[in-house]
């Protein structure tokens, strides 16, 4: 039992990840107390999580990848959201793939999002919150929270990963150009028909292998069957999706084509990068083509999007106003008859 000040566990559960996870528990299920069972998330999520951030402590990197593994292990295995739906069950209510592991993997998940040091602010002023602390709490006081501090609108990560279910499956087919300047990505989600929803919205991290230097590169997923141009620096050995695990998920296969030439890509730059209230997007056409450019954060929201019918064949330049945008990282993307290009900037 986790009662705050006086945790109490048998001899057999004194290792040093239950002592952890209880402990963890004065916080995030004695001071915040979940105000349903449907929220139980709040309670047995966090304190798992802690057991990844206490063996991350000691352990170094290597052990809170070891612990979020076998977490996402479990989770891959949960059945329904992790809202609970029926209350009727106890053994519902306490699933430990569900609750505790996929619980524990959201929170993951949102440190990847929003980073190391927005996160822990996060969670200190969840903790902290007069709006909960003592009291209780339902997920939207969580994401409330986490909104407040990141300054973006976290509102489809927690439908999909706390109300929705499943994992996304991603699927890759990599096509080389000869000149090695850059590789195409197709990534497809094969998720199962229990998925809801059918595909998921994440920032998925891409790495380009090469003899020449390897690069990682971040793309918003926010469909289900998207293609990726990437910049490569020399003959390309193989691409990986998502190195650092910091998505809940499985890839079944990667089909790998080489040898074929290099596609002419859209000409786009942007400038100034980093950019504050204005930024000026240029692009040169091959063709005459309507054009959609497109500003895009991390969630996969359009914030901005300029359409023009038909635009001739070469140069041009388009004004986006980011003001009333949140600062980070944003996606530029233009595309025409043709084809697609997108650039990341930065807001200040």
């Amino acid at each position: 039992m986790e009662h705050q000040t006086i945790s109490s566990m048998e001899a057999a559960a004194l290792t040093p990840n239950v002592i952890a996870h209880e402990l963890a528990h004065q916080w995030f299920g004695d001071k915040i107390t979940c105000r349903n069972w449907q929220n139980i998330w709040l309670n047995e999520g966090f304190a798992s999580y802690a057991e990844a951030v206490y063996t991350e402590a000691v352990n170094g990197q290597s052990g809170y990848t070891a612990t979020i593994n076998s977490f996402m292990s479990s989770a891959r295995s949960a059945r329904g959201s992790i809202y609970v739906q029926d209350i009727t069950n106890f053994a519902n209510i306490f699933s430990s793939s569900r609750t505790y592991a996929k619980g524990a993997t959201v929170l993951h998940m949102l440190r990847g999002i929003v980073g190391d040091s927005t996160f822990y602010r996060i969670m200190r002023t969840y903790a902290a919150s007069p709006t909960v602390a003592y009291q209780t709490a339902v997920t939207e006081d969580f994401q409330a929270i986490a909104q407040q501090v990141s300054g973006r609108n976290l509102d489809p990560f927690f439908k999909q990963w706390i109300y929705g279910e499943g994992y996304p499956t991603y699927r890759t087919t990599i096509t080389s150009a000869t000149s090695a300047t850059a590789v195409t990505v197709r990534l497809e989600q094969r998720n199962t028909v229990s998925s809801n929803p059918a595909s998921f919205t994440m920032p998925v991290q891409m790495w380009v292998q090469s003899a020449s230097g390897d690069t990682i590169i971040t793309v918003l997923n926010n469909q289900a069957d998207q293609t990726f141009t990437l910049p490569a620096r020399g003959s390309v050995t193989g691409v990986v999706v998502d190195p650092n695990n910091w998505i809940l998920k499985t890839v079944e296969s990667t089909t790998v084509v080489t040898g074929l030439s290099e596609p002419t890509p859209i000409d786009l730059r942007i400038y100034p990068n980093p950019a504050s209230e204005t930024l000026s997007v240029n692009f040169s056409l091959s063709s005459a083509s309507p054009v959609t450019l497109s500003l895009t954060n991390l969630l996969g929201q359009q914030v901005r999007t300029v359409n023009e019918p038909t635009l001739v064949t070469g140069p041009h330049t388009r004004t986006m106003s980011l003001r009333g945008l949140a600062r980070g990282q944003y996606t530029v993307t233009i595309e025409t008859q043709t084809g697609k290009q997108s650039r990341v900037v930065l807001l200040q």
